[in-house]
């Protein structure tokens, strides 16, 4: 009876350890391997356009990078080069295997049901097969997005010529800003790197998704006629949809005109001639 104790107790410790050493087996090899999503991060919310980006540090030179919704594979991203990444993350190859670490891509999501949750996995190759993955969500909806207008202020009395100049921050990378006058859109607006914005802003995206925050446009007003004028400022998302908007009244007065009476004066006399 012993004997055959001994030899279950034997049998169970055997097969713990083959347990074990297949755990830090796969361990070591996913720790040859580091995965990271910037975005989307959970539950991001997006409409159009998925826009992905991150990084992978891996030992394997060969390594691929594979992304997935839902588990269907999809177009293969773009690789570049991320010299934050690798001057932050050491060991797993280093520079050696890791020429450009960046991964990022564009996937057309506007056929998705809005209010609907999505799985975004990321999964990186090499010869022999799977190294690792990571995984994430996103929600299909209006992307959470903030508008401020430094110029014009409201009221602003203007010549020939319309500075319009703010920022926005946003979940959607690809987000745009356009400048409307009066109802007939003029111009959309170019981009530009605000680094107060970023420092003082938080949430939205952060600087994952908005590299570069201001906006700006000039807009000759030649044409339009003295008096008020309606400035819409409005941000498109990825598929086109209107996210957030801001609107401004100004005022056209091209020329300063003053008009002095000398004579007659209030109740001057008068005979026969003025």
């Amino acid at each position: 009876m012993r004997n055959k104790l001994d030899k279950k107790i034997f049998f169970s410790i055997f097969i713990l350890t083959i347990g074990i050493l297949s755990i830090i087996t796969v361990h070591a090899k996913n720790n040859s391997t580091q995965i990271y999503i910037d975005s989307p991060y959970t539950n991001q919310l997006v409409d159009g356009k998925l826009h992905y980006q991150g990084w992978v540090m891996s030992e394997y030179s060969e390594a691929s990078v594979k992304v997935y919704i839902d588990g269907e594979e999809q177009e293969n991203p773009t690789r570049y080069k991320r010299e934050d990444v690798l001057n932050a993350i050491t060991g797993y190859g280093g520079r050696t295997t890791n020429t450009k670490p960046g991964y990022k891509g564009n996937i057309d999501v506007s056929e998705y049901e809005k209010g609907s949750i999505h799985t975004f996995k990321v999964e990186v190759n090499s010869n022999t097969g799977k190294i690792a993955s990571a995984t994430t969500t996103f929600k299909i909806g209006n992307p959470n997005t903030k508008i401020e207008v430094d110029s014009p202020v409201q009221n602003q009395k203007i010549k020939t010529e319309l500075e319009v100049k703010g920022w926005i921050m946003s979940e959607d990378s690809g987000a745009s800003v356009e400048i409307y006058i009066d109802g007939e859109k003029k111009k959309e607006a170019t981009r530009y790197e605000r680094e107060d914005v970023l420092n003082a802003i938080t949430g939205y995206g952060g600087r994952t998704t908005n590299t570069k925050p201001g906006y700006k446009a000039t807009i000759d007003m030649k044409n339009y006629t003295d008096g008020e004028h309606k400035i819409d400022i409005k941000v498109k998302s990825s598929g086109n949809n209107v996210i957030s908007e801001c609107s401004k009244i100004i005022t056209v007065k091209k020329y300063e005109t003053q008009i002095y009476i000398d004579s007659p004066y209030t109740n001057q006399l008068v005979d026969g001639k003025l």
